[in-house]
């Protein structure tokens, strides 16, 4: 009965050890090329087991306002624009609401586009940190408020996912899921420990050092540099 005992207690720390080795990093940042305006907010997993990585998952959370790329959950049709009644910022051809609340925030929107909280400050500034980002994910719809302060409307809070983007039309075949399965894999099979000045674009696209990555994607630096952060609060 003693060795039953001890055999069962042993097992049990063995399973409690190898759980401990396993650790889960999370980042936080942005689709965005020098000198443009994001268009998503990007999570990147990474998972690692005795510091070897073992999975990998890129996923993108919708923004208020995007320039360029994916629309903004925020840009209004004429129809809801109309519900607000005048408490709406005209950007050129596109119109925002002047403020909204996600969950028990409100942010504002002025004249240059500007998404701000008093307390939180700058919406993507606040959105990329570990306890923004992990915020924002959470949520999953905004209400927009009218002239009066209520809630005019509520719109949903979607991902690239969700909107199929890049699926319908895309310059390659391997379209952006392929994209970032691509790159999903890559970080799998060769791990996060590259530097910035190994990711370079190759004949057959990008690379990091010697090693292909398969994905054409533009922003394949951003993914890769996410991904090495996520790599590194794992361990």
């Amino acid at each position: 009965m003693k060795k039953i005992l001890v055999f069962v207690l042993a097992l049990a720390l063995c399973l409690s050890c190898a759980a401990a080795l396993a650790e889960e990093g999370v980042a936080y940042g942005v689709y965005s090329m020098e000198g443009e305006h994001p268009d998503s907010l990007i999570r990147a997993t990474v998972m690692t087991e005795d510091g070897k990585v073992v999975s990998c998952a890129f996923d993108e959370k919708l923004i208020p306002v995007a320039v360029g790329g994916a629309s903004g959950w925020n840009e209004l049709d004429a129809e809801t624009a109309a519900k607000l009644n005048g408490a709406v910022v005209v950007s050129g051809d596109k119109t925002y609401a002047a403020a909204f609340k996600l969950g028990d925030i409100v942010w504002t929107v002025d004249a240059e586009l500007n998404v701000t909280n008093p307390e939180k400050g700058e919406f993507m500034a606040y959105v990329t940190t570990p306890e923004g980002g992990a915020w924002y994910f959470a949520q999953e719809s905004a209400d927009l408020l009218g002239a009066d302060g209520n809630v005019a409307v509520t719109v949903p809070v979607g991902t690239k996912e969700s909107i199929n983007h890049g699926v319908g039309f895309w310059p390659s075949e391997l379209k952006f899921p392929g994209n970032i399965a691509a790159l999903e894999n890559f970080v799998v099979a060769n791990g996060t420990e590259y530097a910035q000045e190994d990711i370079k674009m190759g004949e057959n696209g990008w690379q990091v050092a010697d090693a292909v990555t398969g994905a054409t994607l533009a922003g394949t630096p951003n993914y890769l540099l996410l991904a090495k952060e996520a790599g590194a609060s794992a361990k």
